[in-house]
């Protein structure tokens, strides 16, 4: 389990840990090749970067966030979550073209609502090589359709709020539609009413 991770919860980290040891395995001997949509405070990052640490895997991290949780201590540009991190500062849907292909592995939690699910998902998905893994997070069936709006579109529809799991029906991901992507596992807290992760293996390009 990751030491540190902020709001991520217990199961929601378990979940990171395995996909990251998982896309370890499958890539051996490779500098593993991770991104990170919304770093807010960097706890995630750090969690991360510890655990792969500790089990003396190599890897290359590269975090996009668009500051707007700046107010309450975000990283920033200048201020990285970790010794030799590299973040990519300004809105996802905009600065996806400074995030190189070759993803190993990609964790999605952004802004939540349905198109910057979508757009991340798309964007940044197609960066990752088969094999990779992309994890989307706030996908638990209790955390959607609450209208906790994400700073973008109309307060009142729930597609504004946490819309993880519309995002992605859309895309013809659940149920799986697709044959570029299968569905490993979707886990989260029955007793809580956030978090939650979807977690897809790239299949082909």
């Amino acid at each position: 389990m990751l030491k540190r991770f902020g709001l991520i919860t217990a199961v929601d980290a378990t979940a990171i840990a395995h996909s990251l040891l998982a896309v370890a395995k499958q890539f051996a001997g490779t500098t593993l090749n991770l991104c990170e949509i919304g770093i807010c405070h960097g706890e995630t990052s750090r969690g991360m970067a510890e655990f792969l640490t500790d089990r003396g895997i190599a890897f290359d991290y590269v975090g996009v966030d668009n500051g707007r949780d700046g107010a309450g201590g975000a990283v920033c540009a200048d201020v990285p979550p970790f010794a030799g991190a590299r973040v990519v500062q300004g809105e996802s849907s905009h600065v996806y073209i400074e995030v190189s292909n070759g993803l190993h592995f990609l964790f999605v939690d952004g802004g939540h609502d349905i198109n910057h699910v979508m757009l991340d998902a798309l964007h940044y998905g197609d960066k990752v090589l088969p094999g990779g893994r992309m994890i989307l997070h706030d996908a638990s069936p209790l955390a959607q359709n609450k209208c906790d709006w994400q700073g973008t579109g109309p307060k009142h529809h729930p597609d504004f709020g946490t819309a993880t799991l519309e995002a992605i029906r859309t895309l013809g991901m659940l149920p799986m539609l697709r044959p570029d992507w299968r569905i490993v596992e979707h886990t989260y807290d029955p007793a809580l009413d956030y978090g939650g992760v979807i977690v897809f293996e790239r299949v082909a390009i």
